[in-house]
């Protein structure tokens, strides 16, 4: 078999896993419905009364990871139902999200041991070619029950590229990322914020919600410890959508400023999410106006 051959033969096999999960959460909406209905309308029981919930072939028991991302899920189809894509969300809960761009890399190990002594889900745009020299640490980021976006496979200027050539560089992410744990991805995040309508029109055939942002950090430049804490504290607002990275270079200032960061973020009374969770508490408004293709990222 050919290289090529074998990779249009993954491409295959990630469409075939796509229409899976599709199947396995229509059914995890179905059984939803249906122990609602039973339960006569009942308040649900707390999280540890619940019992297990057995869908899909073979019975397999619905994991508490399995209705966290049912519910993320419904909450990306719900946006996407009115825009194609979100910059931040409505300003009604006190939530941000935490993003992480460019990895996997040699730094995303250290990025979660802080988010987990921190206890904080984020959201990680994850470059394809990176995943094959940092395959490990990509699987500890969905293992840690945080959430994978795409971010191109070879992180060029999308906005630049032909329609087949952009569809390339979305599709090899996915075959290489797939290989290492990551559930099918709804979320996308074009490269230095280049995009046009090629690639609006090609994220609304895979079903997918393009993430920009509000605050940009600026941590790429490597402008100071402090420099990249005090931006993303001081420009953070109820529903703003954070941008970092957690790969592309030597990210220590931005490991040494995520402490601080989430300090100040919850001293503001701002809680940290992934942005799967804040679309479900605190989804975009209606009235958004796309943004002209943005620099940075």
């Amino acid at each position: 078999m050919t290289p090529g051959s074998s990779l249009a033969e993954r491409r295959r096999a990630v469409r075939r896993r796509r229409g899976v999960a599709v199947v396995v959460l229509a059914t995890l909406v179905l059984v939803a419905v249906l122990v609602t209905t039973a339960g006569g309308g009942r308040a649900p029981a707390p999280a540890g009364d619940r019992p297990v919930v057995r869908v899909g072939s073979g019975g397999h028991p619905a994991t508490t990871r399995d209705r966290v991302r049912l519910r993320e899920q419904t909450a990306i189809d719900h946006v996407l139902s009115y825009t194609s894509f979100i910059s931040r969300g409505s300003p009604n809960k006190p939530e941000v999200a935490m993003t992480f761009d460019d990895g996997p890399g040699p730094f995303t190990t250290r990025v979660l041991a802080v988010l987990r002594r921190q206890r904080v889900r984020a959201t990680f745009f994850a470059v394809g070619e990176e995943a094959q020299d940092f395959g490990a640490a990509l699987t500890a980021v969905v293992r840690a029950g945080n959430v994978v976006g795409n971010h191109t496979q070879t992180h060029p200027t999308m906005g630049a590229l032909s329609g087949r050539a952009q569809q390339r560089q979305v599709e090899d992410q996915e075959v290489l990322v797939g290989a290492h744990g990551v559930p099918p991805e709804r979320l996308y995040r074009p490269p230095f914020g280049s995009y046009d309508r090629t690639s609006l029109s090609l994220l609304k055939r895979r079903r997918m919600l393009m993430v920009l942002w509000d605050v940009d950090t600026d941590d790429y430049t490597r402008p100071g410890v402090d420099a990249i804490a005090r931006t993303a504290v001081d420009r953070a607002r109820p529903g703003s959508i954070i941008l970092m990275h957690g790969g592309g270079g030597d990210r220590s200032q931005t490991v040494a400023a995520l402490p601080s960061i989430i300090r100040g973020l919850r001293a503001k009374g701002l809680r940290p999410v992934t942005v799967p969770q804040l679309l479900l508490d605190d989804p975009p408004p209606r009235s958004q106006g796309l943004p002209p293709s943005l620099a940075g990222g």
